[in-house]
């Protein structure tokens, strides 16, 4: 962009000619250097110097900036859709878990029925807002009267063609009364 402003680049010292001869002014042996009036812009590989070590760009430059842009643009594009799809699946990973404690604590409870802590699963993925798709309860009583409940699904995706998958698993034991023998 003409006229904006750079700082001199540290690698790169040029030296103002002690007169308005011609010859080299460029103290790190680099080319494309000519020589100028003191207080003339000197050319510096894409910049050029004016007064006090600021720099501006050369009218040679115009549309670097665009061309840069289509090159950085899409990268910093896509590493904010992987941010933002790793919050997605967090999400739906604490949900997954979340529903699946709420499952196990319905179906343990005393007085409790195992379609209760599904349908309680249920409620609890599609009351939350949940970014889980998909979703799987299942109920499983297991021998010594334990309560295991699965809940598996997939993650919404931002991303075409990615599927993340979730899955949580809660075992509890069954509350009853037992009257003392």
């Amino acid at each position: 962009m003409i006229g904006s402003r750079t700082p001199l680049p540290a690698d790169r010292h040029v030296a103002q000619p002690a007169d308005c001869g011609e010859g080299p002014v460029d103290s790190a042996g680099g080319g494309g250097l000519r020589a100028g009036r003191v207080g003339r812009a000197v050319r510096l590989g894409r910049y050029s110097r004016v007064d006090q070590g600021v720099l501006h760009q050369t009218p040679g430059d115009r549309g670097s900036t665009v061309v840069e842009a289509v090159l950085v643009v899409p990268v910093l594009m896509v590493l904010l859709l992987l941010v933002v799809q790793f919050v997605l699946w967090s999400h739906a990973a604490q949900s997954v878990q979340a529903a699946a404690a709420e499952g196990d604590r319905v179906a343990r409870s005393y007085g409790g029925e195992q379609s209760s802590g599904v349908q309680q699963a249920e409620a609890m993925l599609q009351d939350s807002g949940s970014s889980v798709t998909d979703a799987h309860v299942t109920l499983t009583v297991l021998a010594g009267d334990l309560v295991e409940v699965q809940v598996t699904g997939d993650a919404v995706t931002v991303l075409p063609g990615l599927t993340l998958a979730v899955s949580a698993v809660q075992v509890g034991p069954i509350q009853e009364f037992r009257a003392a023998e």
